[in-house]
């Protein structure tokens, strides 16, 4: 059987790039995580399908086919302030000043049991999910569903609940770290490095299988030690990194933005605020570190939401309106994004249009309303003036050969 994926999975990593993988990243999932290759597999190639039918009827009156991945996110906590964060709007404060806001476990529970949702692929995001109220029983209930789930976390909490996660088959972590411990620690707080390793020893002593990738902002701290930091990772046995691009804009993209959206859709956004910083890289020690990376053979993937990361990281660097490949966001027909209140929205990088509640509707209601149908239309003419910076618009790219 895993011959007969992998024969299948060589063959389709140049023919679709919605496949792509490198050639060690297949040998390394097929050798140490089988069960995730071949979710990952035929999740894959139900995207293809989807890009295939969002090509020939995105325009069209007819109904969206049911998502293939539902975002949630669980709760708005959080016990760090990372510099780069677009959901922080007083870095002064502590987490237990901030909102204690959750997604209510039950509809958490009528969203998961849905057959729609059962047959797909869910991300668990936040502020810090893992400070989710009920986040033991959550992962239980993942487990009897089977759900293959993605859990995006900072890390710091998961020594918590590695008894739990050892067990599944289905669950998969993102962990974010920026850096070796100094430029971590920088942006992420003191001690924070430390504690993420010491989970991640733990969790690879006692649990082999479970897939983790690290999620790595690229900023002015840490862009002079990407190379050393990767060769680190590596050695833990992480099984992916993503060289993640720091999301930011400036003032005039952002009441650009909060021109569109008042215009279309009569609502005053706020989301474009987070995002307004300088981000002084130094594109010259990018380009050195990533071409130090990709001419390692390390056996896992290393990928960055550019196709061409160094002349798209130097172009986003000096023009705002600079589009790396893709203009068109794919994702409005893919994922469903679900924010703590239950609400739909079209974005969950800019939340600023409810779509829909689904406390009230079921999925299908949303998914087709005439506000989603009409959000589409809208992004079909001309993609959103933050659009470019958003990275579901790059994560969602049917060209993407590597992601």
């Amino acid at each position: 059987m895993i011959t007969i994926a992998g024969v299948l999975l060589f063959h389709n990593i140049r023919c679709h790039g919605v496949i792509g993988l490198s050639i060690p990243a297949v040998i390394h999932y097929l050798v140490t995580k089988p069960h995730y290759l071949f979710s990952l597999l035929h999740y894959k190639f139900k995207l293809y399908g989807r890009y295939k039918w969002i090509d020939s009827f995105a325009a069209s009156k007819k109904a969206v086919p049911a998502p293939l991945t539902y975002k949630i996110i669980l709760t708005e906590r959080c016990n760090l302030r990372c510099k780069m964060c677009m959901n922080i709007t007083d870095r002064t404060k502590t987490d237990t000043e901030t909102s204690k806001r959750q997604i209510d476990y039950t509809l958490l529970e009528k969203i998961l049991t849905s057959k729609s949702v059962q047959t797909r692929n869910l991300i668990l995001s936040g502020g810090e999910p893992m400070l989710y109220s009920r986040f033991g029983d959550l992962i239980n209930l993942l487990e009897y569903l089977k759900i293959n789930t993605t859990i995006c976390t900072n890390g710091t909490v998961l020594h918590k609940y590695i008894h739990l996660l050892k067990k599944s088959r289905y669950i998969h972590l993102t962990i974010s770290l920026d850096g070796l411990r100094d430029a971590n620690d920088s942006i992420r707080g003191a001690g924070v490095y430390d504690k993420v390793l010491a989970a991640i020893k733990q969790m690879r002593m006692e649990s082999g299988n479970i897939y983790i990738g690290i999620q790595h902002t690229i900023r002015p701290e840490n862009v002079h030690s990407m190379f050393d930091f990767c060769k680190e990772m590596v050695k833990l046995k992480i099984d992916w990194i993503l060289l993640n691009p720091n999301w930011y804009m400036s003032q005039k993209t952002a009441e650009a933005y909060s021109t569109v959206i008042r215009n279309e859709f009569n609502t005053v956004p706020h989301s474009q605020n987070g995002y307004i910083m300088e981000y002084n890289l130094d594109h010259g020690a990018f380009s050195r570190e990533y071409l130090k990376i990709k001419s390692e053979k390390w056996p896992i993937q290393i990928s960055c939401y550019y196709n061409d990361p160094i002349n798209d990281m130097k172009n986003m660097i000096s023009n705002e309106n600079y589009f790396c490949g893709n203009r068109f966001c794919y994702k409005q027909w893919i994922r469903m994004d679900i924010s703590v209140e239950g609400n739909v929205v079209s974005c969950q990088q800019f939340p600023d249009i409810i779509i829909g509640d689904l406390n009230y509707s079921n999925w299908n209601e949303i998914w087709n309303s005439d506000v989603f149908n009409h959000f589409r239309n809208v992004i079909i003419k001309k993609p959103l003036p933050v659009c470019n910076r958003c990275a579901p618009i790059y994560l969602y790219d049917r060209k993407r050969m590597h992601l």
